[in-house]
């Protein structure tokens, strides 16, 4: 590893005998340098998910021997956003939210990506919060812009 990625996660505390891969566990600062190196193509992102108390980073680089995963504890349910730096983890991001509850901070698109109000709780592999029902129609799908573009409804889907 020979990029700033790496040169951060030197610093970094690994998970004995994590496989295949090595785990490197960073802290909130770590986390949001990798997300500004990802933003500048200094890696690729892999996967992002999460669990009952963290989230995860799958990353490679062609620099590198192996992929690695990056870990990070959520404190007070946040974390930083990766996505505002790296569009592709915008997705990813809004599942950790929809499914365990966590805030992802600074993320440029805070809309549900899985929960559209039909499941009556929030957060089922976290808090698991009861919530009202949603009408599914009202959604806030991100409007179409450009010049020559147009949105066509086609069902759930608009294209």
């Amino acid at each position: 590893m020979t990029n700033s990625i790496a040169a951060a996660l030197s610093r970094c505390p690994t998970v004995a005998d994590h496989r295949p891969w090595p785990r490197y566990l960073v802290d909130a600062a770590v986390w949001e340098e990798t997300g500004q190196a990802l933003g500048a193509g200094q890696a690729d992102l892999l996967g992002l998910w999460g669990e009952s108390d963290a989230v995860h980073m799958v990353l490679r680089s062609p620099q590198w021997a192996r992929p690695c995963v990056v870990s990070l504890a959520v404190v007070d349910g946040a974390f930083p956003s990766v996505g505002q730096y790296h569009p592709p983890a915008i997705r990813p991001e809004r599942t950790v939210c929809d499914l365990h509850g966590f805030t992802a901070a600074g993320a440029p698109d805070t809309r549900r990506w899985l929960d559209h109000g039909a499941w009556g709780l929030r957060a089922p592999l976290g808090a698991r919060t009861p919530a009202p029902l949603d009408d599914p129609v009202a959604y806030a799908f991100a409007a179409v812009k450009g010049e020559g573009m147009h949105q066509i409804p086609v069902g759930p889907v608009h294209a």
